[in-house]
């Protein structure tokens, strides 16, 4: 909920995390007429999309999900943005709103995500020296459940990260590679 920010303060104040206000029905609903109005390929890279975030870029997409040729990404991400569903930034591309992306990954059912998650790992595993990529390539790793190669990588890159990474990436990292262990 709301409420004022004082009694001499008109302006008003969430009680609530964002992320905790529910989502409007009408806007899932329109969502699922949406994707209803795709082709199944479509569909498919839409659902790619959504695990990989803000890495939207054609080299990235063909190295996550070969044998994927350039080409065909070329099309299916102009459709996409042609639908309304991406827009262009730089030399990637973004959802055109958050919450399309959110709903979208909220649907995914948890073996597909996990799958995919494994397969943006695989398509970040080219630059380890990348600590930016490492590090994106462990929360796919997390995400996917994959424990051994999330070990692997996180003691990779924890020393390196040590003196640039803020402290909450450095926790983050450490928490993920204690759940590692654990499942090991």
């Amino acid at each position: 909920g709301v409420r004022r920010a004082s009694d001499d303060d008109p302006r008003w104040m969430l009680t609530r995390a964002p992320e905790e206000l529910p989502r409007p029905r009408s806007l899932e609903r329109l969502i699922r007429e949406r994707l209803r109005a795709l082709e199944p390929t479509e569909r498919i890279w839409l659902e790619r999309l959504c695990v990989v975030g803000g890495r939207i870029e054609p080299g990235f997409l063909m190295a996550a999900f070969p044998p994927t040729k350039r080409v065909e990404i070329d099309e299916v991400l102009a459709r996409l943005v042609r639908k309304g569903w991406l827009v262009p930034a730089a030399d990637r591309y973004r959802f055109e709103r958050p919450a399309l992306r959110e709903a979208l990954y909220r649907a995914l059912p948890v073996a597909r995500a996990r799958r995919l998650h494994a397969a943006a790992a695989e398509g970040l595993r080219a630059q380890p020296e990348d600590l930016e990529e490492a590090y994106q390539r462990a929360f796919h790793l997390h995400a996917a459940r994959t424990y051994p190669e999330l070990l692997e990588t996180v003691s990779a890159i924890l020393a390196p990260l040590r003196r640039r990474a803020s402290a909450q990436h450095l926790a983050t990292l450490a928490r993920w590679a204690l759940e590692a262990l654990e499942h090991l």
